[in-house]
């Protein structure tokens, strides 16, 4: 039998969306056997009270690669989203949820972003 993880990306400002989503998923769904929750580090001990048996809070440095690092909010008066930068390639603003995606990029170093166009 196979086994189903649902994953969700999240953020500090997006906090009350997500309590309504995992209010939702809780009551109302069912055969799935984790709920992973990835949301930048800084961000952890707000989501931590969301952790349960099948839900776990994941910070993001956990899966992006050393090379990569995220822009400090402090420094980001240019733009209202994240910006990752790395020596190894141009920096990469973050992907808006709310845009759908219009376009694959390839850009240097094999790394394919989404090109999400003006909203």
């Amino acid at each position: 039998m196979h086994s189903v993880a649902l994953l969700t990306a999240s953020y500090a400002k997006d906090i009350e969306r997500f309590s309504l989503l995992s209010e939702s998923i809780d009551t109302w769904l069912s055969g799935y056997t984790r709920h992973y929750v990835l949301v930048n580090d800084e961000d952890v001990p707000l989501f931590a009270r969301f952790a349960s048996d099948k839900r776990v809070i994941v910070p993001a440095s956990n899966y992006l690669p050393k090379w990569l690092w995220a822009l400090p909010p402090a420094l980001q008066f240019l733009s209202k989203r994240r910006v990752w930068l790395s020596l190894l390639s141009s920096p990469l603003p973050a992907i808006s949820t709310a845009t759908a995606p219009r376009q694959w990029t390839r850009i240097r170093n094999g790394v394919q972003v989404i090109d999400i166009g003006k909203p």
